[in-house]
């Protein structure tokens, strides 16, 4: 990894908007914490071609909460409802990979499981996979 932290993975997920070509993205060990993944996936909602996210090994956990890089203040929800919030939005990643992160299994696959029932304008295409 590049160490990029919460700042880069904003920048990244900007830039991640309106992009059309990006099909895989590997963030592995990255530092990216909570803050991080949360400031992506804002840039990763209006993204419809990204198929494949991988966020191993960034010190993500499922009990702290995010910071808003922008106002410094505590965000109110932990990370996974957040996430599968930003996952229910976004169309096209099919493969989430969070490896080698401070998450319980169990909690996580149930909250990506509930993001699936969605109108997926794909639906009937989409094998929706989180790797932990």
């Amino acid at each position: 990894g590049n160490g990029i932290g919460a700042r880069g993975a904003k920048a990244l997920g900007k830039g991640l908007a309106g992009n059309e070509s990006v099909v895989n993205l590997v963030l592995d060990n990255n530092n990216l914490g909570n803050e991080g993944v949360c400031l992506l996936l804002r840039g990763l909602e209006k993204n419809s071609t990204l198929e494949e996210l991988r966020l191993d090994n960034n010190e993500i956990d499922d009990t702290t909460y995010a910071i808003d890089e922008e106002t410094g203040k505590m965000m109110g929800y932990p990370l996974l409802p957040e996430m599968k919030e930003r996952l229910e939005r976004n169309h096209g990643i099919r493969t989430l990979s969070l490896v080698f992160n401070q998450l319980q299994r169990r909690l996580t696959k149930s909250l990506f499981k509930a993001a699936l029932i969605n109108d997926h304008p794909r639906r009937e295409e989409v094998a929706f996979e989180v790797i932990i």
